[in-house]
């Protein structure tokens, strides 16, 4: 990997460099510690699973790449408290390919919880960036439905969530949701789609899709959730998918998942974010009281 936390409690991702690690941590410990075998060695934690990696290459050069990268220590290192085994196993930077399928987690504990916390402490950021990718304003009772599904179908234990794809995630495990009276606020392509497939479908002035003589259902899935290793990076991806009541496909577009943009909306300084608290307090309503019931876990901090 090329990026880098300092701890599990921050959200702060950084890409892996000499200077920037160095002022980061001072060059003191546990980010350097000496190894048994009397060589010092660099640490940090994974952005996606926050077990913790060794920095590789910082100071020697490589000989597959001329830059510096992360790599899984795969158990517990001094100074670094978390490590899970089952989140090492299915970190994509340890496993990274085409999830294959909805694959759970055995276990709650540890990423699950962390991811619960992000959700929930976040869900208007989510919203938002679903929002900006697909085009539809997602409204309450839609983002409602979603989270209600995405807690049934155990979403948080999706093998594929990581602490860095929370949004798309979500999406992907809140399973089809129906798009009728929802409003189409930037993706002219989806709106002459749907009234040129769907018969009595109509886009009224403000966007929303509304019926003209006769009944007609359409629904919206995130499927086909995929990502491999690219020199070191996640390239990851889902499909948005809308589909008329009979199943054919109405609309269909790749939607690339970009998680520095979650991370700059969730390390956006108070005074400068905008926020819908009322969607965070939808999210946390529903959230919480879950999370108080599994509380084997320590509560994710924000740096």
């Amino acid at each position: 990997m090329r990026v880098y936390k300092l701890t599990s409690k921050s959200h702060v991702v950084k890409e892996i460099e000499k200077t920037n690690f160095e002022y980061d941590t001072d060059k003191k410990y546990p980010h350097y510690q000496q190894a048994a075998d009397g060589l010092w060695r660099q640490y940090a934690v994974c952005p996606a699973c926050d077990n913790p990696i060794q920095i590789i290459g910082l100071y020697k050069p490589l000989s597959n790449t001329d830059r510096p990268y992360g790599k899984h220590t795969g158990k517990r290192i001094d100074g670094f408290p978390d490590f899970g085994p089952e989140a090492h196993q299915w970190c994509p930077y340890v496993s990274a390919r085409s999830s294959g399928g909805k694959t759970k987690r055995k276990s709650i504990d540890g990423l699950p919880l962390k991811i619960l916390r992000i959700l929930a402490d976040n869900f208007d950021r989510v919203l938002y960036i679903l929002e900006k990718d697909t085009g539809v304003r997602i409204s309450d009772n839609l983002a409602k439905s979603m989270l209600e599904t995405y807690m049934g179908e155990e979403g948080y234990l999706y093998t594929g969530a990581n602490l860095r794809n929370v949004p798309w995630i979500f999406a992907y495990m809140a399973d089809a949701q129906s798009l009728f009276g929802q409003k189409i606020v930037s993706n002219d392509e989806l709106k002459g789609a749907i009234t040129s497939k769907i018969e009595n479908a109509r886009i009224d002035e403000s966007g929303r899709i509304t019926r003209g003589q006769g009944y007609y259902s359409i629904d919206l899935a995130f499927i086909d959730h995929a990502y491999h290793l690219e020199d070191h990076e996640i390239v990851e991806s889902v499909v948005m998918h809308v589909v008329d009541g009979n199943g054919g496909v109405v609309y269909e577009t790749v939607l690339d998942i970009d998680p520095a943009r979650f991370a700059s909306l969730i390390n956006t300084p108070p005074q400068f974010a905008r926020r819908n608290m009322s969607q965070v307090a939808m999210a946390q309503a529903v959230i919480d009281p879950f999370l108080e019931a599994h509380r084997s876990t320590p509560e994710v901090g924000t740096t």
